[in-house]
């Protein structure tokens, strides 16, 4: 049986219209850059590292008693330092809802930076830095950290690349292949960005208790002053298959 999709307002393609193109965007040709015509969101997601299949599925919200404290997170006052999604299943939209916050608080965020380019033009004061994010697993930073070239990078220079974007999403953190020194520097990003004052979003399919028992305590301890999201759904792909077999 097929989700319901709630589809909630972003005001995205009237932030389209003002938001600056990356110059360091790969994904987006020079065709597309010159056109008249606004970049789709998707582009701009995937500009941001999110994979082109929730780039293209997860602006809308899968509907449901599980996503429902997920949604409410977009419009929230004062953001959570982190917001875990965490579920015993795989395969059930952590990824896709995960994907689907983190495409709207960036919305929000260029949005908000936009209205105050206008206000500034106005006479008020300078806008501020513009909106920065980036989508990746964890296994994207854990080998980006083991494998940089030491004649061009230092290990803190690629750390930064983790620590300083205003919105981070780290999909599937904390698996079976999570080595000591992987969970070490895990640590250090999420302290790093909270004490910056930077948002995280992540994914697992670790519990609370047992990121405090097998994992670290600390961390268990910095994720608790944030927002944890327990994921109760089967999985949707069980169902596929099943539906498959029947077929």
């Amino acid at each position: 049986m097929e989700r319901e999709l709630v589809t909630l307002g972003s005001g995205l393609e009237q932030l389209r219209k003002h938001m600056n193109l990356p110059k360091d965007c790969a994904t987006i040709s020079d065709t597309e850059s010159r056109s008249p015509e606004p970049i789709p969101w998707r582009r701009w997601l995937e500009c941001e590292g999110v994979p082109t299949y929730y780039a293209e599925r997860a602006q809308k919200a899968l509907g449901g008693p599980d996503y429902s404290r997920i949604i409410e997170l977009r419009d929230i006052e004062q953001r959570p330092p982190f917001v875990i999604l965490w579920s015993e299943n795989r395969g059930n939209g952590k990824t896709h809802m995960a994907t689907w916050l983190f495409s709207q608080w960036l919305a929000l965020d260029w949005t908000a930076f936009h209205d105050r380019v206008e206000a500034s033009r106005r006479g008020g004061p300078r806008p501020g830095w513009q909106p920065s994010a980036l989508w990746a697993s964890e296994y994207d930073f854990t080998l980006a950290m083991k494998n940089y070239d030491r004649r061009n990078f230092s290990a803190q220079e690629v750390m930064g690349h983790y620590a300083r974007p205003g919105l981070l999403l780290i999909d599937d953190f904390l698996t079976e292949q999570t080595s000591d020194n992987d969970l070490s520097n895990i640590v250090e990003l999420f302290e790093k960005r909270k004490n910056a004052g930077r948002y995280t979003i992540a994914t697992t399919n670790v519990s609370p208790k047992e990121i405090a028992e097998e994992f670290s305590l600390r961390l268990a301890d910095r994720l608790l002053e944030g927002v944890i999201v327990h994921v109760k759904a089967e999985s949707h792909r069980k169902e596929i298959y099943r539906q498959r077999r029947e077929a």
